[in-house]
């Protein structure tokens, strides 16, 4: 085959894979929103109206366009795979429809050589999805956190009460109330750990309020504070907690250690990571860890789990091909959120939960696309 002629058809099917995968985002996102718009429109504006009522604070409609702005990433990491194989469907489809793909094929071309720009969607999707959660998604959790706090619950202000947390660092901080908008705790007790787990001092403070860029650095400046040795009981008065010394005490790794395990879909890789570092013992830290490199593989497997029924060239119903590979994809996510929630729970490895599903479809898909006539 002449060369040229060969990148002219990979450019062809590639368009046709651009176009689709286009297509496809827009109206499932586009779809979603309006769903989402269409349930919860009216209890939104409800909660506005409480806000503005009773603090005097106007949010305005935008507030509702702002949180779905913030909300699409979070959601193209939850739909990604499925645009990637309702493209790959629909642009196969209509190369199938069109009666492209068996010239190709009398040209010499393999079929497989002819998928490839729809396999190379899949990874680009895929690479896409790996790169929004590790920089994009870090940066817009917070405004998305407190958009949905005003909308869906009718809070200004997130408020935490009675809440410990088990930092990353080893150390266990108690507060009576934390104001995470504004950064600040009232009543709080640091418990300091020797390496062996054992608390060996604890600093107790009436009040503490972060800033950025106070006169001691970036910090916790705390009203009434002491610190007492446990070992000699020595006790002094502490009016500042170095977040350079603590990077633990940052109202952001706060924030993070606040997530349920609903909320660990919109933690990055490295959050998690650190996670998973500091409390081993937490099953879903590593579930959610290892879900978020296996999730994006789903585009590829989707993909070769649902390209044999499209590529079928005997006669038949097309939306019969369209309907097993429904199934068998939708059985590939269902045992996957399965498998995810049996990890978290202890009743299968962390490690394994997540990989089994991703793996045990994968190949099945394999031998399917391999069995493909052409």
């Amino acid at each position: 085959m002449n060369p040229f002629r060969g990148r002219r058809l990979d450019q062809y099917v590639a368009w046709n894979c651009l176009g689709s995968w286009l297509v496809c985002l827009l109206f499932l996102v586009g779809l979603t929103i309006i769903f989402d718009l269409i349930s919860n429109l009216e209890s939104m504006l409800h909660n506005l109206e409480v806000i503005r009522q009773s603090t005097g604070t106007d949010y305005g409609i935008s507030t509702i366009f702002r949180w779905y702005g913030v909300w699409t990433p979070f959601l193209f990491e939850q739909i990604g795979p499925f645009v990637t194989v309702t493209a790959g469907m629909f642009a196969v489809t209509r190369l199938m429809g069109n009666n492209e793909i068996a010239p190709m094929l009398f040209c010499g071309r393999s079929l497989h050589r002819i998928m490839l720009p729809v396999f190379l969607m899949g990874i680009g999707t895929a690479g896409i999805m790996v790169g929004m959660r590790e920089y994009v998604l870090p940066a817009l959790v917070e405004a998305k956190d407190d958009l949905f706090s005003v909308l869906h619950e009718g809070k200004v202000e997130l408020v935490v009460e009675d809440q410990l947390f088990e930092l990353v660092d080893g150390n266990a901080l108690l507060v009576d109330v934390l104001r995470p908008k504004t950064d600040q705790i009232e009543g709080m007790v640091l418990y300091l750990r020797e390496q062996g787990g054992y608390v060996q001092a604890f600093v107790a403070a009436s009040h503490a309020q972060f800033k950025e860029r106070g006169e001691r650095g970036p910090g916790w400046y705390l009203t009434h504070g002491r610190r007492t040795d446990l070992g000699t009981d020595v006790g002094y008065d502490v009016d500042f907690l170095s977040t350079e010394v603590h990077p633990a005490l940052h109202p952001s790794s706060l924030r993070k250690l606040l997530k349920d395990r609903r909320e660990l879909l919109d933690l990055s890789y490295s959050d998690l990571a650190t996670l998973v570092r500091s409390q081993p013992d937490l099953k879903a830290y590593t579930v959610y860890l290892h879900y978020h490199l296996t999730y994006p593989l789903a585009n590829l497997v989707l993909l070769i789990l649902a390209l044999p029924f499209a590529l079928r060239f005997e006669r038949g119903s097309k939306t019969e091909r369209v309907f097993f590979a429904l199934v068998v994809c939708g059985a590939y996510l269902i045992t996957d959120m399965v498998a995810r929630q049996l990890g978290a729970k202890g009743f299968l490895h962390p490690v394994v939960a997540p990989w089994s599903p991703t793996v045990l479809f994968a190949s099945l898909g394999a031998v399917m696309y391999d069995t493909v006539r052409s």
